[in-house]
């Protein structure tokens, strides 16, 4: 079952899964933890990413803070 995030033409952001016939259908909630398909046919006008980019800086910024801890153990604020 693969998940997409896409914009409807009103820019809008949704989740839809894909069914085994090919079609997609709206999912409410987060995709973590869990995920509803709600039943009603997707009508996406373009696909996003899978993942929202500002979770990707999020985590990014975790892994500097970490590796800055790592290398120098005396300082207490991230790099």
């Amino acid at each position: 079952m693969k998940i997409i995030r896409d914009a409807d033409r009103a820019e809008q952001l949704h989740c839809a899964m894909e069914q085994n016939d090919g079609s997609y259908l709206r999912a409410d909630g987060d995709p973590f933890p869990s995920i509803h398909v709600s039943g009603e046919r997707a009508d996406f006008h373009r696909l996003l990413a899978a993942i929202d980019p500002t979770m990707i800086r999020y985590i990014i910024s975790i892994g500097i803070e970490k590796i800055g801890k790592l290398t120098n153990p005396a300082r207490n604020e991230p790099i």
